[in-house]
């Protein structure tokens, strides 16, 4: 049986609750656009409290008319647009991550200081198909979008609604938006995931793709979830001891010998993210795993780390740079 369709208005619907205050970030593109467009119509009958956060990344001459383009449709809408512009020409490193982080801290900024309560990005079923063959394809840790990160207080209420409705949403509504060129580059991996691999797969093996492996991405995500639950439940027990101590060791290492390794390794993970305030991913996890549980004297971490172990103690050397 077909499932109905999941549009961005019934997505809100759904999600969006009545009295509720909203900071929405919008970019001018498609997904952000329909957004703004369907909370639009919703404000008035639920009675919510919007806001729109805008981030100027002046990498594209397109920028700036961009900027101009969503504070005139806010102003249309009476929404206020809160505009951020940054300055890439200060950083150094990886641009994708520095912009990534600074739009998140950006929208936690302005969240605060206006009291929304919930930050909204338009993240869609294509987006979570997309990250789940980029974790693949990059051998990275399997995990998806978040529907709702605690931390970030942030709502993504489109991981139902595909790309195509949301293009068929604009169509119907005469809804306008800009087109970010930068997305044609296949030089960066999701774009050639988006424009190659995914209609080969479609085409060649099931065009239900993007749903099935959007569900998948979610389940998989869940999954992971409770085996982090599960090692944190045992991570909090070990609280009122010394980290690294005899006592936390003793309690940590027969907590771990009786865990699926799935669940072990995330639990250190979490231990280990404590003391030295990063994550170190699967393969020092199970490392660190191995020494705690004695089956190893020392192993390396991340940032010139090391973690070791005598006489029932362990402890990390080293200074982060």
């Amino acid at each position: 049986m077909t499932r109905g369709r999941t549009t961005p208005q019934s997505a809100l619907d759904k999600w969006f609750v009545k009295d509720g205050s909203y900071l929405l970030a919008v970019s001018g593109g498609a997904d952000s656009m329909a957004l703004l467009h369907a909370a639009h119509r919703l404000k008035d009958m639920r009675g919510l409290k919007l806001g729109v956060s805008h981030i100027n990344h002046r990498l594209r001459p397109e920028s700036e008319e961009e900027e101009a383009f969503v504070t005139q449709i806010c102003q249309l809408y009476e929404i206020p647009c809160f505009v951020t512009r940054l300055e890439p020409d200060k950083q150094k490193g990886n641009l994708e991550a520095w912009a990534r982080k600074k739009r998140y801290d950006t929208f936690s900024l302005i969240r605060q200081k206006e009291k929304f309560k919930t930050i909204v990005t338009a993240h869609n079923a294509d987006d979570v198909a997309e990250t789940l063959l980029m974790r693949l394809l990059a051998n990275k840790e399997l995990g998806s979008i978040d529907r709702y990160d605690t931390a970030r207080c942030c709502l993504r209420p489109f991981l139902e609604v595909s790309r195509d409705e949301i293009d068929r949403y604009n169509m119907e509504c005469c809804v306008a938006f800009r087109e970010d060129p930068t997305n044609e580059d296949l030089s960066f991996l999701r774009n050639n995931v988006r424009h190659t691999l995914m209609p080969l797969i479609r085409e060649q093996f099931d065009e239900r793709a993007t749903e099935v492996l959007s569900q998948r991405a979610i389940a998989i995500a869940d999954d992971i979830c409770a085996l982090y639950e599960y090692g944190d439940r045992a991570v909090a027990e070990l609280g009122s001891f010394d980290w690294g101590g005899e006592q936390w060791v003793r309690t940590f290492r027969k907590k771990l010998i009786g865990m699926p390794k799935a669940a072990g390794w995330r639990a250190v993970e979490r231990a280990l993210e404590k003391r030295i305030g990063i994550k170190v991913g699967r393969k020092h996890s199970l490392l660190a795993l191995r020494v705690i549980t004695a089956d190893q004297v020392a192993t390396e971490l991340p940032g010139g780390l090391r973690l070791s172990r005598s006489k029932g103690v362990v402890r990390i050397e080293g200074t982060r740079p």
